[in-house]
């Protein structure tokens, strides 16, 4: 796949903003309508500040009545961030993980980002970890825009920077803590079980409630809502606080490999479901490539732990796997930078490889 070939395909996102978004059930659209209504009447009785605070965002920006532009700008964004990507590999030639993570990309893009969003801020917070310079200053950019965004409108991001520190100090300083093999993919999976467990928690201790409270108790807020039928619901029934941790470990590797939401029938849910696990089979198998490698580029580190860290987050929060899809798009570029350039360094390297000519039997 071409840089060519890539604005090509991201042109076609563009076509599904100005044209597809009219073909959507109305659950697609429910939240840009409370951002729109906020922008054009200002937040009434509801309180959420991510939602009055995009409702200014899109006022402020001459955008209230113009839904068609701020679809155009939220995509636009989005496909930057893609772009970005493609230009930075384009001597590595694509295979099938990274056409796939690029269709897929733009569509949800398309779909996601193409109208009022509260996500089109954290597209703006990728392209920051995308260009920002190497280095301490660059760091610290990179951690101010993120404090930014979960004071304006998600207070958990304050948890997504804590991880990202910890797991890019962690992934820079990997030979320290396993000379001989490196990082290995077992043991980054483990640490991530771990990172949820210890956040779940830090919430009963700190808060006093269930690990899985936020999400519980949206979800019992919203038993009618579009998105109800993707609800997140506990696994399992134990005594707490175990049973709560517990439901979150499970709802992270559910999130990942989501059985769970092709098991609620039809084809719609099944083919969402195929698409998300194989997007996350490729990020693992990529990540089993390059916590193995001795020098990786500070961007990489940074988009690799900026995806590890959110999505350990979304696991306690999320509660449905509507809102896990919607607010993961954002992260796209980021998961398709890990894939390609895990690819370039199998094709690169004779170990590599050989590896990756045994697993397709050639």
């Amino acid at each position: 796949m071409s840089f060519q070939t890539v604005a090509s395909v991201l042109l076609m996102g563009y076509v599904v903003v100005a044209f597809g978004r009219r073909y959507l059930p109305a659950k697609f659209s429910a939240d840009s309508a409370g951002i729109q209504r906020i922008a054009q009447y200002g937040p009434g009785p509801f309180v959420d500040k991510s939602f009055t605070n995009m409702g200014v965002f899109y006022r402020e920006l001459g955008l209230t009545h113009r839904e068609d532009l701020a679809g155009i700008l939220g995509y636009t964004i989005a496909a930057v961030g893609l772009l970005t990507v493609a230009w930075r590999m384009r001597h590595t030639p694509a295979r099938t993980a990274v056409v796939g993570v690029m269709i897929i990309a733009t569509f949800f893009s398309a779909i996601y980002l193409g109208t009022y969003s509260k996500d089109v801020v954290v597209a703006l917070v990728v392209l920051v970890v995308l260009w920002a310079p190497k280095g301490r200053p660059g760091s610290v950019v990179i951690v101010g825009v993120m404090a930014l965004y979960a004071f304006f409108f998600r207070d958990y991001w304050y948890l997504v920077i804590v991880v990202y520190l910890s797991l890019s100090w962690l992934i820079v300083n990997r030979r320290k803590f396993a000379r001989r093999h490196g990082l290995r993919r077992k043991h980054l999976l483990m640490l991530m079980i771990v990172i949820v467990a210890a956040i779940s928690l830090a919430i009963v201790v700190l808060s006093g409630v269930p690990a899985d409270y936020y999400r519980t108790t949206t979800n019992a807020e919203r038993a009618l809502a579009p998105d109800a039928a993707t609800q997140i619901r506990p696994f399992l029934s134990a005594p707490e606080p175990f049973g709560s941790v517990i439901n979150n470990v499970l709802t992270y590797l559910a999130l990942m490999l989501p059985i769970p939401l092709a098991a609620l029938g039809g084809a719609y849910y099944a083919v969402l479901a195929v698409m998300l696990g194989a997007v996350w089979a490729w990020f693992w198998t990529a990540l089993k490539i390059i916590t193995g490698d001795r020098h990786l580029p500070t961007h990489l580190v940074r988009a690799i732990a900026l995806v590890l860290s959110f999505s350990a987050v979304q696991s306690v929060f999320e509660p449905d796997y509507g809102s896990a899809l919607r607010h993961l798009t954002p992260l796209w570029p980021l998961i398709l930078l890990t894939i390609w350039w895990a690819q370039g360094r199998s094709e690169s390297d004779p170990l590599y490889a050989e590896i990756g000519a045994s697993k397709t039997g050639h």
